[in-house]
């Protein structure tokens, strides 16, 4: 550790210089989604618990049916009332602020692992160009903050700083449960770091107020704890996938990897990087214990009934990451040693693996990627919900696919959704409350048949009246027979 901190006083301005400019790209990609992004159905539900805090309407979240700890939701709902706007955009600040400090992070987290500059900058520049990380920059999803918590939790135990780092994991678990999967990680370096008793029981100090106040919180608000119980009910329980079920997600995981560099065939180097790294005996212990964490983390999701979302990929993204540079420069150190007339060129193959990057993180900051924060994500809700707040107070929504949306973009607007959970019960809706003057409108996907729909309001007196389509939302004014 002391070989590492003189090399942190000595390095040269060049490298500086060069990170800098690699975070400064980073902001540079990161920066349009903010405001050009709209909401996916779970980004808008995280939104508007945070604007039920921010406006003090219910500031614990009791009326909620909350599944997640909080700490994300508080965050955003800071940012509401300094940035005073009821937009969707402040809800975007604190994952985007995290997706900018996970640069210097992984960084940092590279030059203690190996002291190595050009480990450093190829890391960093990875990440900086990874269209996965630039889409879910710009996101309400809490997985970016998990992530950033998580490095930043390796970097202070990696600096000795065990107090420290058991209050980031605190506050990591206070954003998502997942982070208890890298708890072996931090074990396993604080062990081959030489962490003893004493730091073990800082570090415990330090984890423990986080969790004692997530567990507070939610004794508060319902008098028992509910968040786990909540999120295994909302996954449909938890249990060991069949075979059949790790067949079918094996090529939904292997499509979102080809995000992690750009395009597809570069995702094939992560094989052969992890199998490297963990089974040539020379091979550093800190190296094992990285890509053991991988093969650990990509097992839990393999073998458990867990979907394969594009988000479960960035809190194990610069863990991939420092491997994969790792495996880069051990192949262009192996061949420099092997024919030394190519040294002068020994930079190109990392060189060429990041302009090949390029394409792809340009069009991620454009949103154009199938992952993360997208300008379209809410399929138009966000344009729909607009035109709908300049109809009459009382206006009625009747809904089935979007309805977390509506929760957010209606919140304190005149506009009163219904949800229904089919046609048939819409239609018994209507025969009972639709003998007034209100305006009555739906909400379909413009993918979906409205036949059996329309079928179901003719028999109980009513016809769909399309009046205007929003991207992927067509949107229908519901009108009594012969008006």
């Amino acid at each position: 550790m002391a070989q590492a901190a003189d090399g942190d006083r000595s390095r040269p301005f060049g490298f500086r210089l060069a990170l800098i400019g690699l975070i400064l790209l980073g902001v540079w990609l990161r920066l349009p989604g903010i405001w050009a992004n709209t909401f996916h159905a779970d980004e808008a539900l995280f939104a508007t618990w945070a604007r039920h805090i921010a406006v003090w309407k219910d500031p614990l979240l009791v009326s909620q049916l909350v599944d997640k700890p909080p700490l994300l939701f508080y965050l955003q709902a800071l940012f509401y009332p300094l940035l005073a706007t009821p937009a969707g955009w402040p809800a975007r600040f604190p994952d985007w602020i995290a997706s900018i400090l996970l640069l210097p992070l992984l960084a940092r987290a590279s030059w203690r692992l190996y002291n190595d500059e050009r480990h450093t900058l190829l890391t960093t520049a990875l990440l900086c160009l990874s269209p996965l990380a630039i889409q879910f920059s710009p996101t309400a999803f809490t997985d970016p903050l998990l992530t950033v918590l998580l490095l930043a939790a390796l970097v202070a135990l990696l600096e000795r700083r065990a107090g420290l780092s058991g209050i980031l994991f605190g506050l990591a678990l206070a954003s998502k449960y997942q982070a208890a999967l890298f708890l072996p990680l931090i074990v396993a370096v604080g062990w081959l770091d030489g962490v003893g008793r004493g730091r073990w029981l800082r570090w415990l100090a330090g984890f423990l107020p986080a969790l004692l106040l997530v567990t507070a919180w939610e004794l508060l608000r319902t008098g028992e704890f509910l968040l786990w119980t909540n999120q295994v009910a909302s996954y449909g329980g938890i249990r060991l996938a069949s075979p059949a079920e790790i067949w079918r997600q094996l090529p939904h995981w292997g499509y979102l990897l080809t995000f992690i560099l750009g395009p597809a065939s570069l995702a094939l180097l992560f094989l052969p990087a992890l199998l490297a790294t963990a089974a040539q005996s020379h091979t550093a212990r800190r190296d094992q214990a990285l890509a053991l964490m991988v093969i650990f983390y990509a097992a839990v999701h393999l073998l458990l009934n867990v979907t394969a979302w594009d988000r479960y990929l960035l809190p194990i993204l610069p863990i991939l990451l420092l491997l994969l540079a790792r495996f880069i420069l051990t192949v262009i150190d192996w061949l420099v040693a092997r024919w030394p007339r190519v040294r002068p060129a020994a930079a190109l193959p990392a060189l060429l693996l990041l302009g090949l990057m390029v394409p792809g993180a340009l069009t991620a900051r454009q949103g154009g990627h199938a992952v993360g924060g997208q300008p379209n994500a809410d399929s138009g809700a966000a344009a729909a919900a607009a035109y709908l707040e300049t109809m009459p107070w009382g206006t009625v929504l009747y809904d089935h696919y979007y309805s977390w949306q509506w929760r957010f973009y209606f919140l304190d607007r005149p506009v009163y959704v219904n949800w229904q959970p089919d046609s048939r019960s819409l239609a018994r809706d209507l025969a009972v409350h639709g003998h007034d003057d209100t305006l009555r409108f739906l909400a379909w996907p413009a993918t979906v048949a409205t036949v059996r729909l329309e079928n179901d309001l003719a028999r109980a007196g009513y016809t769909l009246q399309f009046e205007r389509r929003f991207s992927q939302i067509n949107l229908y004014q519901i009108l009594p027979d012969g008006s």
